[in-house]
């Protein structure tokens, strides 16, 4: 299962790093859309990820299904906050001022997804925990 798996994030990196180097080689950055930047930085988030999570998986030497994707939730947040920066910086609005709370913020996501919290918040009215 893992092997399969390792081999979808292998194949999301593979087409994801051909599509970065399509963008970087033929678009023009200084006239560049809306919808060209989005695209560019959604496949950035995709080659990130995927290839944090193959070194993740790498260093960690396999592991089970559930720990795949604890870690791909791990690669997806750090890359998510590192396009966030290079977004923030692009527009030239980075700053310390606004990093460390991105990044806070992503460290305490990623705490509360692993402490397993449950709510106790309910849909049907009546019940409760």
């Amino acid at each position: 299962m893992v092997k399969s798996l390792l081999f979808v994030c292998f194949t999301v990196l593979l087409f994801a790093g051909a599509g970065l180097y399509v963008m970087l080689t033929t678009v023009n950055p200084l006239k560049m859309t809306a919808e060209q930047a989005s695209l560019f930085y959604v496949v950035l988030w995709l080659v990130l990820s995927s290839a944090i999570c193959l070194l993740l998986s790498w260093l960690a030497r396999l592991g089970s299904a559930r720990q795949f994707g604890q870690r791909l939730r791990l690669a997806g947040l750090v890359s998510g906050a590192i396009v966030i920066l290079l977004l923030l910086q692009a527009n030239r609005l980075l700053s310390w001022a606004n990093a460390l709370p991105l990044l806070l913020a992503a460290v305490l996501l990623e705490l509360f997804f692993r402490s397993g919290a449950k709510s106790s918040f309910s849909l049907q009215p009546g019940r409760s925990k």
